[in-house]
């Protein structure tokens, strides 16, 4: 191979630094993405390190290589190829004193040694230490498969391997997309989306948005290569498309505002060297879903649809309400449940007592309504509740316990006065502005509560369950007249003396019944449920504990708990199977056996008949013979008395 040809083999080297034994190789197309490995070697005077190395690179092209020795004592190394490929090394004579040299190879292998003057004779000669010398060389191949290159000295040898395979090309799995709802499109909301999509996360944004919201968000895409990790195809095109509401305009820089061009229905967007397109949605004033198409078109005309998003634009005037109930009883002179947040649901106070939910005519959630129009309530009875609200409606769109766009709480005022027992009817409506509209929504039941228990009953919802079947267990606390107590906490168990169990069962279970490290149970409407699998074990299931103190009267604390079911294994389902079939058989044969006797007696009565039948049948033909016998003697008489009367 001519000089000319091995420095354009070379042309490609990436430099990189290894003490003796270590060389370190950059792809220029890789497969799966090769990157800087290395072979053997540490710094100068941290002796001498044997490793191994693995790589990915392109069938076809040329992988570079740039071999440093460092403080190397050792006058001669070689390094072999094995596998498919070669190496090619061009000759290097000497270049002036204590230089490396080689005698050039350009298949398997070379010797590399350091020469003490510039004439000595590449391959005849190793006076000096390699010492601190490079050497550049390259690894190719044009088949698919591995390669392994081998450096050794005396002291020891390390080894790379390249796996050959074909070119990089695009990967859906790789690039994925997602919507995020912002309304504002800066720099740092976009470095936030690709911290999302770099840490695995491509949850969309799901919330509705109002039609004259404007700029509502962005739909990132991602166009990656199938490499590990995967390489961005940074320069190509992305394209999208948006039917039903909305508008798009592709971005290829930080923010919106420096776009160009005006909003649409079709966009494109040029990936950025993160691996990135962006398309920023507007809402077009109407009310809907639009439909957001992503695709990526490649050099050959194939076109694939990277993603597709959806953004609910709802109409800013509300069409119905529906409520959602989440509180039933409250005390006299309560604000219940939660006013700002909907809270967390772990107690009462962290708990929405209800929730308007504001649809559109199409069924979209509507938003906003907390900010415009009159929200406004009636009671039908003021002595138990009262017709104002204890908080003007707000929407429950907290991040982290809202239930999101177009719910809004309710929180009821217990009249001062109210009576254990009693009930009220809330009905919750919303006037428009312009007092042209005015939705209402279906009327909410809540009922006075006492804060005391005095009974409290606990139910299974079956007496016996298969092995690992569901169990749900209901606790029903009632106060001294009977009623549901007031919706609270309540230490239904003493508290465990470690851990969380207050209900020990009598056999292994997978979670632990109502567990509490206080024994306080949140009781909505009089009941407190726990679900759990029933043990795999044959025969009844025993689950004991002790009742707590607060909230129950002295009566019903520090008493017995006692709780139980059965369990029915498969061996006993398929016993008692077997007997009942067992019985069933029985019954069965004796019922055959009823029939044939039945039959029995049957043919014998109809034997008899036959045989009576028989006779009387001759005894009635006997009598026909003697009549015959009679009408023919009487036949002869007459003929002789008119022959008599004739003559």
């Amino acid at each position: 191979m001519s000089t000319k040809t091995t420095i354009k083999r070379i042309a490609l080297v990436a430099a990189v630094a290894a003490a003796f034994g270590g060389l370190s190789t950059v792809a220029s197309n890789a497969a799966a993405g090769l990157a800087n490995f290395t072979l053997g070697g540490a710094a100068s005077g941290a002796g001498y390190q044997s490793t191994t190395a693995t790589a990915n690179a392109t069938v076809g092209t040329y992988e570079s290589v740039v071999l440093t020795f460092a403080s190397e004592t050792d006058k001669v190394a070689t390094i072999t190829s094995a596998g498919v490929g070669t190496i090619a090394v061009p000759s290097i004579a000497a270049t002036g004193s204590n230089a490396l040299a080689t005698t050039g190879i350009t298949t398997t292998g070379v010797t590399v040694y350091g020469t003490g003057t510039l004439n000595d004779v590449p391959g005849t000669t190793h006076n000096v230490t390699l010492g601190t010398y490079s050497l550049s060389f390259s690894a190719y191949s044009a088949t698919a498969g591995t390669q392994t290159i081998t450096l050794a000295d005396t002291t020891g040898t390390s080894t790379a391997t390249i796996t050959w395979g074909a070119a990089p090309v695009f990967s859906l799995g790789n690039s994925p997309v997602i919507f995020v709802e912002t309304s504002t499109a800066t720099s740092a909301v976009n470095a936030a989306i690709t911290a999302r999509i770099a840490g695995g996360t491509t949850t969309d944004s799901s919330a509705a948005v109002s039609k004259s919201a404007g700029y509502v968000g962005v739909v990132r895409a991602s166009l990656f290569d199938n490499e590990s990790p995967a390489v961005a195809l940074a320069g190509k095109t992305v394209s999208a498309t948006i039917t039903g509401a909305g508008l798009l305009i592709g971005q290829a820089t930080a923010d919106a505002a420096a776009a160009a061009g005006s909003v649409s229905a079709v966009a494109s967007s040029v990936v950025d060297s993160s691996g990135f397109a962006d398309f920023y949605v507007y809402s077009s004033g109407a009310a809907g879903t639009a439909t957001i198409t992503v695709s990526y078109t490649d050099g050959s005309g194939n076109t694939t649809v990277l993603g597709t998003k959806s953004v609910v634009f709802y109409n800013t005037t509300p069409a119905k309400f529906t409520t959602v109930q989440n509180l039933y009883v409250g005390t006299a002179g309560q604000a219940l449940g939660e006013s700002t947040t909907g809270g967390d649901q772990t107690t009462a106070a962290h708990t929405a007592a209800a929730l308007v939910y504001a649809q559109d005519a199409s069924g979209n959630p509507v938003g906003g309504l907390h900010s415009v129009g009159t929200w406004s309530a009636t009671s039908s009875n003021t002595n138990v509740i009262s017709s104002t609200l204890a908080a003007t409606p707000v929407e429950d769109t907290d991040a982290t316990y809202g239930e999101g766009t177009g719910y809004y709480i309710v929180q009821p005022q217990f009249a001062a006065g109210a009576t254990a027992g009693s009930s009220a009817t809330l009905t919750v409506k919303w006037t428009s502005a312009d007092g042209l509209t005015v939705i209402t929504a279906p009327a909410i039941t809540f009922t006075v509560g006492a804060t005391l228990a005095s009974t409290v009953a606990f139910t299974t919802d079956e007496a016996s369950y298969a092995p690992g079947q569901q169990v749900v267990l209901t606790a029903t606390v009632k106060d001294a007249a009977g009623n549901a107590v007031a919706d609270g906490t309540y230490n239904v168990f003493a508290a465990p003396a470690t851990g969380t169990t207050v209900l020990t069962p009598s056999a292994a279970l997978t979670s632990s019944p109502f567990a509490s490290s206080t024994g306080n149970v949140l009781v909505v409407n009089g009941v407190a449920t726990a679900k759990f699998y029933a043990p795999y074990t044959d025969g009844s299931v025993i689950l004991s504990g002790t009742t707590g103190t607060t909230g129950l009267v002295p009566a019903l604390q520090a008493t017995a708990i006692k709780v139980t079911f059965d369990v029915a294994t498969g061996a006993s389902a398929a016993s008692s199977a077997a007997t009942d079939a067992a019985n069933e058989a029985t019954d069965a044969a004796n019922a055959a056996t009823d029939a044939a006797n039945a039959a029995a007696d049957a043919a014998d009565a109809a034997t008899q008949a036959a045989q009576d039948a028989s006779a009387q049948a001759q005894a009635a033909l006997a009598a026909v013979n003697a009549l015959s016998a009679k009408i023919t003697v009487l036949a002869a008489q007459i003929a002789k008395i008119v022959k008599k009367l004739g003559a």
